[in-house]
């Protein structure tokens, strides 16, 4: 059953930590003095109250529930009653709900008895997201001015296909020279769960966020709880001790903060980020140039690691793209565990192989005996959709299909023409 709220009561909600969201201008000096970052710029008030307005776009901006329905808001949400400005009514969002998270468990695949083949999906209290949302819309042009240039993820006008873009030109100049790189792919493990909540204020202290800011994301990120929600059943709350809120707002930006420094601890090699997927790789001409990447795993490990990180040896795997006929091998390793050498690696969607091209990618896309999900997706659309106009079901069926298909599909300019036109006639898929 939908839930719904007033205007009137989700202001009142928000009134109660105007104190700390809206007097801005009234912060103290941040607390690390000796901070390289620049200071929060100065707010104009009409910049930082959370209005009508304002609350009401963000209102407009929620994503659909998990029925697939959005959220119902009252009638008198777009226009508050005369009679209640001067009254705040019971809330009907404890505050308690605002830090509490619904897990849902979503099924990837394997044995439906393993917990760690189902993933969770977090939903949080729509007023909690409203606020979040006032919160992130004063604060979002200065942290995003903060963010390493390495990171694509979770970034305005940078995503999937800009980081491959940067990184296949650069490694497609150095093989079109005769050359060779070796790529390092890193596999953090569990990351959004393991950031420490102390150090991550303490982060935020080192970008100038200090006074009742700080007092609020501290108060934002204490205090958390979880429950599961499966089948009917809902079992007790529990703790959450680290990581960012799951589902909400601003978690994805306070990771970023997280892990702000970590493509730093690169010095000899390039290093690419995608939230925690990272990367790092380098021209090898020589044995040297292989321990100078070495040497930047090890620093990037160690980094993780002081910030409480881990990356996943066993899953980290290594390529070398040369069309070199005798290449530089070396065996990279981390913490003494070596790295599996791999002659193709998915990686964002795209599947880069050690000659650069784009057949293994092109193929397991477009053949059924490959691609079940897909084709799994198709059938399970046309269970929904059998009212609806043989037409309409074509436009959808195509889109569904063209999807995993065309997804950075500018990297496959560089494949021959029989490939090209095999995308070009989904006809022949089969």
């Amino acid at each position: 059953m939908s839930e719904s709220y007033s205007l009137t009561e989700i202001k009142s909600e928000l009134s109660s930590l105007k104190g700390l969201l809206l007097n801005r201008r009234q912060f103290p000096s941040p607390v690390v003095q000796s901070s390289p970052f620049p200071s929060i710029p100065a707010w104009q008030r009409n910049d930082t109250d959370s209005n009508e307005d304002t609350v009401e776009s963000n209102l407009k901006d929620l994503q659909y529930g998990s029925k697939g329905c959005k959220l119902l808001v009252a009638e008198d949400t777009m226009e508050e009653d005369a009679t209640s400005k001067d009254s705040v009514p019971h809330p009907k969002v404890k505050k308690e709900e605002w830090k509490l998270a619904n897990i849902i468990p979503i099924r990837k695949k394997g044995d439906i008895s393993n917990v760690e083949n189902y993933r969770p999906i977090s939903l949080l209290c729509v007023t909690s997201k409203v606020l979040e949302r006032c919160v992130l819309r004063n604060l979002r042009d200065y942290l995003m001015s903060l963010i390493n240039s390495a990171q694509h993820g979770f970034i305005p006008a940078r995503s999937c296909t800009t980081q491959l873009v940067e990184v296949l030109h650069y490694i497609g100049s150095i093989l079109d020279s005769g050359k060779q790189t070796d790529i390092i792919f890193m596999d953090m493990s569990k990351a959004f769960d393991k950031v420490s909540h102390t150090a991550l204020i303490n982060k935020l202290q080192q970008y100038n966020i200090g006074g009742s800011l700080l007092q609020w994301f501290t108060s934002y990120l204490r205090d958390r709880q979880q429950r599961v929600t499966t089948l009917g059943a809902t079992s007790s709350k529990k703790p959450v001790c680290s990581g960012v809120p799951q589902g909400s707002i601003l978690g994805p930006i306070l990771f970023l903060l997280y892990v702000n420094d970590l493509p730093d601890a690169v010095t000899n090699s390039t290093v690419a980020c995608f939230a925690d997927d990272t990367k790092i790789f380098r021209r090898i001409d020589s044995i040297t140039d292989a321990m100078l990447l070495q040497d930047d795993i090890n620093n990037l490990q160690s980094c993780s690691t002081s910030s409480g990180l881990v990356f996943n040896e066993g899953k980290c795997k290594s390529i070398s793209i040369t069309r070199r006929s005798q290449p530089i091998h070396h065996l990279y390793s981390i913490k003494g565990k070596e790295l599996a050498l791999i002659p193709a690696e998915n990686d964002l969607g795209i599947w880069i192989t050690s000659d650069l091209t784009w057949s293994k990618h092109i193929l397991d896309r477009t053949v059924p005996a490959d691609n079940s999900c897909l084709f799994a997706s198709i059938s399970y659309v046309m269970l929904g959709i059998t009212s609806f106009s043989g037409q309409l079901r074509n436009l959808i069926v195509t889109a569904v299909s063209n999807d995993p298909v065309t997804f950075n599909e500018a990297f496959l300019g560089r494949s021959n023409k029989d490939y090209c036109d095999w995308i070009a006639n989904p006809e022949r898929w089969g």
